[in-house]
């Protein structure tokens, strides 16, 4: 196989990844919740999960109503409850969704999806609370699921001593549709975000409940790679979610500035309203007198296809994805969390090359100097901001356009926004530190290199997950370390000081497959003049 098609390939295997004082211990009366075995009562019935090792597991336990019939474009309700004793000891399936992907799989999709999965200790009665760490999964907003074999979280919860969650939430137009008959019909004006809801849902059900599995429900810690942090910056932003959450940890998600707007997108004509109608018009309700309760009536398949007809975004996504609707989210989460009392710790970073993922998979192009006039424009929507950012990247800096175009769509869109975040959180009083991972990895997957995504497996220690990547022992050390410093930080808002990770303030943590070093500035100054052009929003 040539080099161009073994990218070619590596890129569609990896496509998945793409689509893009807190810490008290709760209340004595808590500790008393503590249920030791694998059958617990929690909110809805009993539940029974199975033992694995000094791990007590339980998957696909329901915490809100199935978005079925009329509840499907509307907001999340809480779940009736069940009859005897729910067996939760496999996963439930993952929502609706365009496609697989051979790398992050997800076995089964159906609408009755929003359910989530806890990773908790054999407990003592006289256990102290653990720390309690609660996954976002990415995949643009499109696909993904709480049950990918990549966050198997039994190596974090025991390296950590950490209780771990994950969960499934509404992906594509079932998550976040939003159309002017949709905010009509909303009690409050809000529309779309359907998703964020659901997860709020979730946070809301761990704070009510996780005290029986061993957790801290004032110890919470939101961890979530590309539109898994998207997600939490939204989350950290929204009334009713920012209380159950006590820290965050962002991989790959920029700076909390991104998150399209309603109306008037600089970047997407029409914003979320516009996407929202595009869809409609491709489904077989697009002449009905009321086409959200046709869409409501219509075959799940009939959704999954029109949603293909939604025009891609730079990234060749087709997501609608979360928007700034003025209510539920009233702005950017990044001009809401500049208002708020006080600021969350936060851990932020990204992978050293990004962008290649995009380019080797040909979504992004970089062959010629229009290629990256393109990708400028694209990224800016206006011509005067796209020539300040080449301004930053000049041409001929670099060797080839590729290297240029892959310089700067990791630097500007996800590098220099996190360190901007980071130093935000930072100047609001709370810890705050920034690293950048630049450890490669074998296989046919890690041939584009440390791009968008591969730092997951390294954080839940799934190395193993699939066949298509390939470690050594450099590669496990460096996981254990970097679960090491992630469920520090979960535990006591600092990452372990025995690494030498100081604050922002001190620089960046670089992790490689040779350890851990501080760097002051890993992007030579680049990160700085965007900020003085204004591009990077803070």
């Amino acid at each position: 196989m040539g080099e161009s098609a073994a990218r070619r390939r590596a890129w569609l295997l990896l496509s998945a990844l793409v689509l893009f004082g807190c810490g008290e211990d709760a209340d004595p009366e808590a500790r008393s919740l503590i249920q030791p075995g694998v059958d617990v009562d929690v909110q809805g019935g009993s539940i029974h999960g199975e033992a694995e090792g000094s791990l007590r597991v339980f998957r696909g336990i329901p915490y809100a109503a199935p978005p079925l019939g009329d509840l499907r474009f509307r907001k999340t309700t809480p779940h009736p409850g069940w009859e005897g004793r729910l067996d939760t000891t496999a996963f439930g399936p993952g929502c609706p969704q365009n496609g697989n992907s051979t790398l992050n799989p997800v076995a089964e999709t159906a609408e009755d999806c929003l359910t989530l999965n806890v990773w908790a200790h054999e407990n003592r009665k006289d256990d102290a609370l653990r720390p309690v760490m609660v996954y976002l999964h990415g995949g643009g907003f499109v696909s993904g699921a709480g049950s990918s074999p990549l966050y198997e979280a039994s190596r974090i919860a025991r390296r950590g001593d950490v209780v771990v969650v994950t969960l499934n939430y509404r992906l594509g137009a079932l998550g976040f549709l939003a159309t002017a008959e949709l905010r009509a019909e909303s009690p409050d004006g809000s529309v779309g975000n359907y998703g964020l809801l659901d997860q709020r849902a979730a946070l809301g059900w761990i704070h009510d409940n996780i005290a029986i599995f061993g957790g801290d429900p004032t110890n919470v810690t939101l961890f979530g790679q590309s539109s898994g942090s998207v997600a939490i910056c939204a989350q950290l932003a929204m009334a009713g979610s920012r209380d159950l959450v006590a820290r965050a940890i962002l991989q790959s998600g920029g700076g909390c500035a991104d998150v399209r707007l309603l109306e008037d997108d600089p970047v997407t004509p029409g914003g979320t309203l516009g996407l929202g109608e595009s869809f409609v018009r491709a489904t077989p309700c697009a002449d009905a007198q009321s086409p959200v309760e046709c869409m409501r009536r219509l075959p799940l398949g009939d959704l999954l296809e029109a949603q293909q007809q939604v025009p891609a975004n730079l990234f060749g996504n087709r997501s609608l994805g979360p928007s700034v609707d003025g209510v539920l989210l009233p702005a950017q989460p990044i001009e809401v969390l500049e208002d708020a009392p006080e600021a969350r710790p936060l851990l932020t970073g990204s992978m050293s090359r990004e962008f290649a993922l995009f380019v080797v998979g040909g979504v992004v192009k970089a062959e010629t100097e229009a290629d990256y006039h393109q990708l400028t424009l694209g990224l800016t929507g206006d011509a005067n901001r796209a020539a300040d950012l080449e301004s930053v990247f000049p041409l001929s800096d670099f060797d080839s356009v590729r290297e240029a175009v892959v310089t700067l769509g990791s630097e500007a869109v996800y590098a220099c926004p996190a360190r901007a975040l980071a130093a935000f959180t930072a100047s609001r009083g709370a810890p705050a530190f920034n690293y950048e991972m630049r450890a490669s990895v074998g296989g046919l997957a890690g041939a584009v290199g440390p791009a968008h995504g591969l730092d997951v497996p390294f954080v839940f220690g799934t190395l193993d997950a699939s066949s298509l990547l390939t470690y050594d022992e450099q590669d496990r050390a460096l996981s254990d370390t970097m679960i090491e410093l992630w469920t520090h930080f979960a535990t006591n808002s600092a990452p372990d000081t025995s690494s030498g990770w100081e604050p922002i303030r001190r620089g960046t943590l670089v992790l490689e497959e040779q350890g851990v070093r501080m760097v002051e500035d890993p992007s030579a100054g680049r990160c700085a003049k965007l900020e003085q052009l204004g591009l990077v929003p803070l």
